[in-house]
């Protein structure tokens, strides 16, 4: 299930990454997005009923992850549509085709960090402690293993 993610995860970001540019062909591209939201949304729906599982274990389950991607993709394309409607009411010039403040602002590592992040809603930039705090992640663990 992993390389269909990371397809449908490039998708998502090539979009983005050509909506930023303001292309001319802007209602095509959120087109494709939506299906590709939807396809994202469908596909495990499909694969599990035509392969049914042994275990039907909601922790295993690919339609839970693949749903819960879909929001995250959600997320990250509403944020970056109000960062362009916001860079576009700041300044009239071309200031977001410029390559420097797209590379700024869109780039994998941070597309990716949220993926893997515990959170739904995507942000520009996520804070970050200094440390690591123990404490607070063996609560975590203790949850995580009383809820299995």
């Amino acid at each position: 299930y992993l390389p269909l993610a990371i397809v449908f995860i490039e998708l998502i970001f090539t979009f983005e990454n050509l909506l930023f540019r303001k292309n001319k062909s802007k209602e095509i591209i959120k087109y494709l997005e939506f299906i590709t939201i939807a396809l994202l949304s469908l596909a495990p729906l499909i694969y599990s009923r035509l392969i049914p599982m042994e275990n039907k274990n909601l922790l295993f389950d690919p339609t839970c992850w693949y749903v819960l991607l879909a929001l995250k993709l959600v997320s990250f394309i509403h944020t970056n549509s109000l960062y362009r409607l916001k860079i576009r009411d700041a300044n009239s010039i071309e200031y977001y085709t410029e390559t420097a403040n797209v590379n700024e602002h869109l780039n994998r590592t941070k597309l990716y960090y949220f993926i893997i992040s515990p959170v739904v809603c995507y942000e520009l930039s996520f804070a970050r402690n200094e440390s690591i705090r123990k404490s607070y992640i063996l609560k975590k663990l203790i949850k995580i293993v009383m809820f299995l």
